[in-house]
């Protein structure tokens, strides 16, 4: 019965262990983590790329037989 006991004390405090740190990453670090992310994707949205025909250059291609 002791052995049983001991087992299940031993549960118990990995179970509370598994817990402390899933509250501890959902209460610090995953908001930290979001405004990273949230802020990373601003910064690419804010990125405007704009192309002009005029500043392109258009070159022609030529077909050519190679044998």
């Amino acid at each position: 019965m002791k052995a049983a006991t001991g087992e299940l004390n031993l549960t118990l405090i990995t179970v509370v262990a598994i817990g402390a740190l899933l509250a501890l990453f959902t209460a610090v670090l995953w908001p930290a983590i979001k405004k990273r992310i949230t802020n990373s994707s601003k910064e690419i949205s804010d990125v405007k790329i704009s192309m002009n025909y005029e500043d392109v250059e258009f070159t022609k291609y030529v077909e050519t037989e190679l044998f």
